[in-house]
């Protein structure tokens, strides 16, 4: 059994609900007092993922499904300024 799970307690529904929470993983480290390494070794264990912004993610929410900048923000907790940076950064045009 790998050291981290002996040492370190939080389950895989906990996980989830954090997950559900749009909560970062950095978040998830501070408020269970896990270090963000294992946070992130126990997350791929349990295979639980979070939404990550990358160039194939904004291209079908914004250019194939027609959603707003507002709408993709809010959907992923964040601010439109912070998609709009994605949006520049992948040079994705609608």
């Amino acid at each position: 059994m790998p050291a981290h799970k002996n040492k370190y307690q939080i389950s895989k529904d906990l996980l989830s609900v954090y997950v559900k929470e749009h909560r970062s993983l950095n978040q998830i480290s501070k408020h269970s007092n896990i270090p963000l390494r294992v946070v992130k070794t126990l997350m791929q264990e349990y295979g639980l993922s979070k939404i990550v912004i990358d160039k194939a993610y904004l291209e079908r929410e914004f250019i194939c499904n027609q959603k707003s900048v507002k709408q993709i923000a809010d959907e992923c907790k964040v601010c439109d300024k912070t998609i709009y940076f994605y949006l520049k950064k992948f040079d994705v045009k609608n």
